[in-house]
């Protein structure tokens, strides 16, 4: 068992922030017994989320994305994802109901845009995110595990906390990975 981690966004590839989100990623799934085997980061361009998509899910049982899930027009993921695996994209209402409510428990009225955050692929389940609007999202197929989180790390980590790793749990993955380092003087 393996898995893989995909960062989505040109925020990453040019530096502007710095990928805390696969490091916590790998450190959680190594105690639940699921090595990380590959991270790959990219820009938000249609054809390159395509070919990430594509060579992830050919090479690892357990893939995930973080990013590329808010209202703004470079946030593509999910379009991406529906393309890719030949999903039609479908209005959610709970999920949009839950992103109403965030906005008004703020006193702020939800803007159109946030909108296609409630739309997901079919077959798909909507994660709840209680700490944000976009809902993370998980497709089983083939026996592998897919998921779609926000990028933002307290986002990420609340969705994979609470939704992810219990999902994986109950999958029946292996044990924890320990590891050691031995320090010795003298050696070369």
């Amino acid at each position: 068992m393996n898995a893989e981690v995909i960062t989505i966004g040109n925020e990453i590839l040019s530096g502007r922030i710095v990928d805390s989100n696969s490091a916590f990623i790998g450190a959680r799934l190594s105690g639940i017994g699921i090595p990380l085997t590959w991270i790959t980061s990219v820009g938000d361009d249609r054809d390159r989320i395509a070919q990430a998509f594509e060579q992830a899910w050919a090479r690892a049982e357990v893939v995930i994305v973080t990013g590329g899930l808010g209202p703004t027009h470079d946030d593509m993921t999910n379009h991406v994802f529906a393309e890719c695996f030949g999903r039609k994209l479908v209005l959610n209402e709970e999920v949009l109901e839950q992103v109403r409510a965030r906005f008004a428990h703020r006193g702020i009225e939800m803007p159109s845009s946030n909108v296609d955050q409630a739309m997901v692929p079919e077959g798909v389940v909507a994660l709840e995110n209680r700490w944000g609007t976009a809902p993370g999202l998980y497709l089983k197929e083939a026996g592998k595990h897919l998921f779609l989180l926000p990028g933002v790390p307290r986002e990420m980590k609340g969705l994979l906390e609470h939704s992810v790793l219990p999902i994986l749990k109950r999958s029946g993955f292996g044990h924890p990975i320990v590891q050691h380092t031995r320090r010795s003087t003298g050696i070369s």
